[in-house]
């Protein structure tokens, strides 16, 4: 399968492309914050012991 962000760029509207979101960016976010989730509840696992 080709990745998402190669299909992403290939059909991108040059007159629309202050509009796109920078994918790689999005992608990194997403990524932190399901660390973040992760991390937060081990940590309320142990701490609670739930």
């Amino acid at each position: 399968m080709v990745q998402f962000s190669l299909k992403l760029e290939d059909n991108r509207v040059d007159k629309w492309s202050s509009q796109y979101l920078d994918y790689r960016k999005l992608k990194k976010a997403i990524k932190q914050i399901a660390s973040h989730r992760k991390t937060a509840a081990l940590v309320a696992q142990r701490t609670l012991g739930c």
